[in-house]
């Protein structure tokens, strides 16, 4: 995942794939150390091939890759998050598949996601969907190292705004910095609201009775 959390729910795409898709899939998680998720585990020398500029399709693993990494999947506990499920062709109208995942599951803190195909096929995509749980103590408290607890990475999330007329507030808090107003939300504003804003003395606020949060036409 590009970021540890509890997931909340899938939703699994056959766009194009129609009548090759994969028929069935099963979706497992897990949580991995530091130490096993950046170790040379999954694909031996992978990381020299990539830097190298080329990369290994899985038909061209050797046995010998293949094995290392099945040995390197019975060393993590899997969860599963999807059962078997069947998936439909992927048409307009009945390529998206949305499935929610237990509450029951013991694992509250997910890294690593395995997608299953039964037997073979296509999928044009995965999301996952669900809340950040970094690990403060672990992973992000160096010393004199400011972190932003609002930043989505870190966790943050947008509860609510006043204003909000395009965008949503989870766009100012995502990493980096936006490229346009598409990455932030533009204010609403009151079609009646008076030519001049007058300032009540007593409150310091605006004198009028209009408010932006909530309006009909």
């Amino acid at each position: 995942l590009g970021l540890p959390g509890r997931v909340l729910g899938i939703s699994v795409d056959t766009a194009f794939f129609t009548g090759n898709q994969a028929p069935r899939i099963s979706v497992l998680a897990a949580e991995l150390s530091p130490s096993m998720a950046q170790g040379d585990h999954w694909l031996p020398g992978a990381a020299e091939r990539v830097a190298a500029g080329g990369g290994q399709r899985g038909t061209a693993a050797t046995n010998q890759e293949i094995t290392a990494v099945e040995e390197a999947l019975r060393q993590v506990e899997w969860h599963e998050l999807l059962p078997t499920t069947e998936l439909r062709p992927g048409y307009p109208g009945t390529s998206l598949h949305f499935f929610p995942t237990p509450r029951n599951l013991p694992l509250q803190r997910v890294t690593h996601l395995r997608l299953n195909y039964f037997p073979d096929g296509g999928v044009a995509r995965l999301r996952v969907w669900g809340l950040v749980s970094r690990d403060l103590q672990g992973e992000l408290l160096v010393a004199g190292k400011a972190l932003d607890m609002a930043a989505v990475e870190n966790g943050g999330r947008g509860i609510a705004c006043s204003n909000q007329h395009y965008g949503v507030p989870r766009n100012l808090l995502q990493p980096g910095r936006g490229v346009d107003m598409g990455d932030g939300w533009e204010t609403a504003r009151h079609p009646h609201r008076p030519p001049v804003v007058a300032i009540d003395p007593a409150t310091g606020l605006s004198a009028s009775d209009l408010s932006d949060w909530y309006w009909e036409g």
